[in-house]
């Protein structure tokens, strides 16, 4: 590829490989925390009551609009 010009380098071409698989293995551990959190009774919860909290006030921002 380096010698296509596709990359500069084969150094830059590692390090987007690398780049790429921590990003990828950093999506695949936010998908499974977020898996985790929706199967969690006090996190759903919370994230109700903090959604029914700014629901007036969401509600206030958009009647001024």
């Amino acid at each position: 590829m380096a010698r296509e010009e596709r990359i500069a380098s084969v150094n830059q071409g590692i390090r987007l490989a690398i780049d790429n698989f921590v990003k990828a293995q950093n999506k695949l551990i936010y998908e499974q925390k977020m898996r985790e959190a929706a199967e969690d009774k006090d996190y759903m919860n919370r994230i109700a009551e903090t959604q029914a909290d700014f629901a007036l006030l969401d509600d206030e921002e958009m009647s001024s609009w």
